[in-house]
């Protein structure tokens, strides 16, 4: 069950407030509180709240208006009703122009007296809390509007008028009165003429239902003449018969530390990208330095096993060199396209080792697949010591074959198969305990990308290497 309404009643006839009291509190909804003098009443307010007032008019020492006065001029707001036997319409103008909310005169059958009473004490305590109410709405979305330092614009949109708050105009630096008399010109003067076209642009595809919203980054004038970034929201809140927009309102937020941020960052990387793109091309040329002198010392050895293992080292440099001049040319610095890669070592050791055109058919598969610098290394050696050996080994005495290579994704990790169709490993070979070089380089490569390595000797020579793809890895299509 609510709560009662509390109600105070005051009149100097003891009879009527009696009578008045039963009344009210018979049907359970009020709780009343009589007095027989407004001086009495007064007094009793001041310890005391109440929902609504009941007050006589002609009373002696203090009547009903001067006791309203005075409740008004001490800041109280409780519905007052004048309930009395004057009539007079001199009174009545009084009563309401001093802030009574009703004036009923008593007179008639009692019960639909007092009924028609109460009704009017539930209408004013509704009133006054719905006005509460609303008042406090009002107040949290000012406060909410102050602490958020947004300007605001209500714009008539048929008519071009225009209201702007005063944060609107403190965003460029003027007060609301330097600016008066204002309209949407207003607007289109400090608007930056480039951005005034966005905007209006962004504005017809709104209102034409192209967008959900209105929204646009725009630079204004400030007073002291430089540009202000405001990013400024709005949405129709009225439209008329035909659907066309009658009023619009919206926000101005002031973003230019923001965009200031945004434009230092955007330079730090910039700079960064620089420095990264520089340093690749640094340790690309110097690795070509490596390469070239193990290349003049090569030409002056005479044993031919010698002469091949300082190749192979050659070759092994180029494998690292070349993901750096990947990493050069690209505009991702984190990412390594393994497909662009992979077919330009294939070119090189095809080249490097002599390889006649047309006896080897090489078939890289790796199409979208990008893969960090601490992964391509380490893939791009272990594919140097595989195609290296297989274009050794796999296809003696001039033999045609084919090596494929690819590198696909799936359920979060990525698989990597190298194969031949050559002659394959010998059979007493042991591949978990061999001691060539290059198979010792790639289970030690394997195991730095934490990966699994899968060997066999079926149609030639098959490697399946499968490793994780990590936080900072990334496939695109």
């Amino acid at each position: 069950m609510a709560d009662k309404l509390r109600v105070l009643y005051v009149d100097n006839e003891p009879g009527l407030l009696e009578i008045g009291k039963l009344f009210l509190e018979r049907e359970g909804s009020f709780a009343v509180d009589t007095f027989l003098s407004a001086k009495q009443a007064f007094e009793q307010l001041k310890t005391e709240k109440y929902d609504a007032i009941i007050s006589d008019y002609q009373m002696p020492e203090m009547d009903g208006i001067s006791f309203l006065k005075r409740l008004k001029a001490s800041d109280d707001t409780t519905p007052f009703i004048i309930f009395t036997a004057k009539g007079r319409e001199d009174v009545v103008i009084e009563a309401l122009n001093n802030g009574a909310d009703f004036y009923v005169q008593i007179g008639g059958e009692s019960k639909s007296q007092f009924a028609e009473l109460s009704n009017k004490i539930r209408y004013a305590v509704s009133r006054k809390r719905a006005e509460e109410s609303l008042r406090k709405r009002e107040e949290q979305l000012s406060l909410a509007i102050e602490a958020s330092g947004a300007g605001l614009w209500d714009w008539k949109v048929q008519t071009g008028e225009v209201i702007f708050n005063e944060r609107w105009a403190e965003i460029l630096g003027y007060t609301l009165s330097e600016l008066s008399p204002v309209s949407i010109k207003t607007w289109e003067t400090l608007s930056h003429k480039e951005d005034l076209v966005k905007s209006n642009d962004k504005l017809k595809k709104y209102l034409s239902g192209e967008t959900p919203v209105y929204e646009c980054e725009a630079r204004m004038l400030h007073k002291d003449g430089h540009l202000v970034w405001v990013l400024d929201r709005g949405k129709v809140v009225e439209w008329d018969e035909e659907w066309r927009p009658v009023r619009m309102i919206g926000t101005h937020l002031d973003i230019t530390g923001q965009k200031k941020q945004e434009e230092e960052i955007a330079a730090s990387l910039r700079e960064k990208e620089t420095l990264l793109t520089e340093i690749h091309h640094r340790v690309k040329n110097n690795m070509q330095v490596i390469s070239s002198l193990l290349h003049l010392q090569r030409k002056q050895i005479s044993d031919l096993k010698t002469r091949e293992m300082f190749q192979d080292s050659e070759n092994r440099i180029f494998s690292i060199a070349l993901v750096h001049e990947t990493l050069y040319h690209s505009k991702n610095l984190s990412l390594v396209d393994v497909n662009d890669y992979l077919h330009m070592m294939g070119d090189y050791l095809f080249s490097s080792l002599g390889i006649k055109p047309g006896r080897l058919e090489l078939d890289i598969k790796a199409e979208g697949i990008f893969i960090s610098i601490d992964k391509a290394i380490p893939i791009s050696l272990i594919t140097n010591e595989l195609l290296t050996n297989s274009l050794k080994h796999a296809f003696p005495d001039e033999r045609k074959g084919r090596i494929q290579i690819c590198i696909t994704q799936e359920n979060g990790k990525y698989r990597y198969i190298f194969h031949d169709d050559g002659i394959g490993f010998p059979a007493h070979v042991d591949f978990s305990n061999t001691e060539y070089l290059g198979m010792q380089l790639v289970d030690g490569l394997v195991s730095q990308i934490l990966g699994s390595l899968t060997r066999t000797r079926e149609n030639g020579t098959k490697y399946e290497i499968v490793f994780t793809i990590e936080n900072n890895t990334a496939e695109k299509s």
